[in-house]
Formats: structure tokens, sequence, C-alpha cells
């Protein structure tokens, strides 16, 4: 009856490993594909503007959605975009990119986007992802505090619902054991008390 209820929790124990893992690379994935779906869009429509209007209009057209884009995104994502141009220095920028942001060396022209995780002074990192545009580089950051603290609570959750499931498999799987084997023995008693 031990063993069986052993077997089950360690059974639990790797199955709950497996599903937290899961869970955590599927929240890394939504941060990376939060910053792929802003840095995307934005150069999209970057470029779009490139083929329609003058450099002036650009620029103000840029400043303007950067803005907005950073007014309409949480704050606790700590969104940041910064235009660079092909050598690395700075044109626009704004959030978490804005005045005093580190520079960080621009991908290579032929690279579709590079992605690395940066410090920028707080408690978490920031993903940034840097694609390139027409005369230059498009940067967007994101803070990763609000996914970090999704694992943190995921983790949390199975701290405290494991041992309360292996407490109540093992004393389940204990009784479904002895219920099983009361037979049994009633049997071997039975056996012993003829036999004399």
């Amino acid at each position: 009856a031990l063993r069986y209820a052993l077997a089950t929790a360690a059974t639990i124990t790797v199955l709950g490993a497996i599903v937290y893992g899961q869970i955590e690379r599927r929240i890394n994935r939504q941060a990376t594909l939060v910053l792929d779906v802003q840095t995307r869009d934005l150069a999209d429509a970057f470029q779009s503007q490139l083929r329609e209007h003058d450099r002036a209009f650009r620029s103000d057209w840029l400043d303007q959605q950067i803005r907005q884009r950073i007014a309409e995104t949480p704050a606790d994502l700590g969104l940041g975009i910064e235009l660079l141009d092909a050598r690395g220095a700075s044109r626009l920028a704004g959030g978490s990119l804005g005045a005093g942001s580190p520079l960080f060396v621009a991908p290579d022209p032929g690279a579709e986007a590079s992605l690395r995780a940066v410090d920028m002074g707080g408690k978490y990192a920031h993903l940034l992802m840097t694609r390139p545009v027409p005369g230059g580089f498009l940067r967007v950051a994101i803070d990763t505090r609000r996914f970090a603290r999704n694992v943190e609570e995921v983790r949390r959750v199975f701290l405290l619902a494991l041992p309360v499931v292996l407490v109540a498999t093992g004393l389940l799987g204990w009784a479904l054991a002895r219920a099983s084997l009361r037979p049994i023995h009633q049997i071997n008693r039975t056996a012993r008390r003829i036999g004399g």
C-alpha cells in the first residue's frame, strides 16, 4: 500500500514539474510575442509612411506614434520605442528607451530582427527587439515584470498545492490499497485458522 502511494506521489510530482515548465515557457513566449507584434506593426507602418510622405512628416508621425503607443500600453509593460539611424544613434525615443536609456549595439542590417534580454536598472530585465527599417533600426523594449510575476504566481500555487495533493493522494492511495487487500487478509486469516 505504501509503495503504491509513493509511486503515485512521485508521478504527480513529476507531472507537476512538467506542467510548471510548460506554463513558464508559454508565459515567456507570450512576452516575446507581445514584443514582436509591437515591433513588426510599428516597422510596417513606418515603411508605409516612408513610401507616402517626406522626411519631416515621417519624423512627426513617428514621434506621435511613439507617444500614442506608450500612452495606450499598460504601464507595467514599460514599453519603450526608439528609432536609430544607420550608425546606431538615436533619432527619436520614448518610454523606457527615452532619455538616458543605455546604448545597445545595432544588429546586422541583414538580420530580420534581434531579440535580447537587457538590464535597464530595474528588478526585472527588459526584452529588447531591434528590427532594421530603411535608414536605420527600430528598437522596442518591454519590461518583463508582468511576465515574471505570472511565473512567480504559478510557482507559488504549485508550491502550495503540491504538498496538499501529495498528502491527499498518499492517503487515498493507502486507503484504496488497504481496502483492496482486505479480502486477501481475510482469506489468509481463515486459512491460518483452518490450518491450525
